[in-house]
């Protein structure tokens, strides 16, 4: 691995995850948790099926696609946590939390595992594209709780 990649994917998982976080707690405050969660795994998701047209792509063209996707897939990851927390039985909720990280680490695990394999069968140029079911679970999920009036839009706080 060269430098300059080091620094192209410190800077889309690190830094551009640090301010999906960010953009996706403010959004979820200001606009509801899960269409704020919803939108983070629809770009998400678009990038994952972006990614083939993107393997070529000039590094004008793949640096910003890479912090958006790096931004996007963590944004809901936060706000998923906080919709819990509101949503879950209160006598519950710290094991609620314990089974969606653990469950959350363990997807993620089998998928780092699995890209690799599918991308030795397919390429990686379309590796990546077996991401794509995963953000487009998550986003219908996050609509139909939202449509459903379980959770709440939050008050606006001062500030």
């Amino acid at each position: 691995m060269t430098a300059a990649t080091s620094i192209i994917t410190f800077t889309s998982i690190g830094l551009a995850g640090f301010v999906g976080c960010l953009l996706g707690g403010w959004a979820a405050d200001r606009l509801g948790r899960p269409p704020a969660a919803a939108a983070a795994l629809v770009v998400s998701g678009l990038c994952c099926l972006l990614s083939p047209l993107m393997f070529t792509a000039p590094l004008g063209v793949l640096l910003p696609f890479l912090l958006v996707w790096g931004a996007a897939v963590i944004a809901d990851s936060g706000v998923f946590s906080t919709v819990l927390s509101e949503t879950a039985d209160r006598r519950y909720v710290g094991t609620a939390l314990t089974a969606q990280t653990a469950i959350g680490f363990l997807l993620t695990v089998v998928t780092i595992q699995l890209v690799p394999l599918a991308a030795g069968h397919i390429g990686w140029q379309y590796a990546f594209l077996l991401l794509a079911p995963g953000p487009v679970v998550g986003a219908a999920a996050m609509t139909v709780l939202h449509v459903s009036g379980t959770v709440t839009r939050p008050q606006r706080f001062a500030g």
